[in-house]
């Protein structure tokens, strides 16, 4: 009997041996969970894209300040014309979306981050619907010449729309900084 006492109970000869390590792998993840040990869903933080969308919305909300400027004009203004031809802000919208390209590809190689893709996703999306409808009423037939630049509503629901994405990405990026920082 004496032998028997230096026996644990995972190794009793009556026992399976692999139901055994399962029990204390078991026991030990129990322990491990009630422990607060957390298992990470999302990317940890990212200053850079804290810093890259920032830059970019600062970008997005000058391009639309110019074009409500543009909005504000008397609708007789022949200058008009040009001045809201599409053409002329290509440049920006290129500028725009290599700057969106690059977060978006930074944020894909990043574990766990499918949600700050999918919302850059949506930013781009969005940035090219407000280039098509510059396009469309620019091309419009029935506008006036001195009446091609898109209205002050229409601007303001590309603006409201555009800082709802961009607040949202900004919002995920900043609670994972915080959440990292109350480990």
């Amino acid at each position: 009997m004496s032998a028997r006492r230096g026996i644990s109970y995972f190794n009793r000869p009556h026992r399976d041996p692999m139901l055994a390590r399962l029990a204390l792998f078991a026991a030990l993840s129990m322990l491990l969970g009630l422990a607060g040990c957390q298992v990470a869903r999302v990317s940890t933080y990212d200053p850079e894209t804290d810093r890259g969308i920032t830059e970019l919305q600062q970008h997005i909300d000058a391009y639309l300040t110019t074009l409500e400027i543009l909005a504000e004009k008397p609708k007789s203004t022949a200058s008009l014309t040009q001045l809201c031809d599409p053409e002329q802000f290509t440049p920006v919208y290129q500028t725009l979306n290599a700057k969106l390209r690059t977060l978006t590809l930074r944020n894909e190689a990043r574990d766990r981050n499918q949600l700050t893709v999918d919302q850059l996703h949506l930013l781009r999306e969005n940035l090219s619907n407000l280039q098509a409808q510059q396009t469309l009423r620019y091309a419009s037939e029935a506008a006036s010449p001195g009446d091609r630049c898109l209205g002050a509503g229409q601007l303001q629901v590309n603006r409201n729309a555009l800082e709802q994405i961009i607040r949202a990405i900004l919002t995920l990026e900043l609670a994972k900084r915080e959440f990292r920082e109350g480990e």
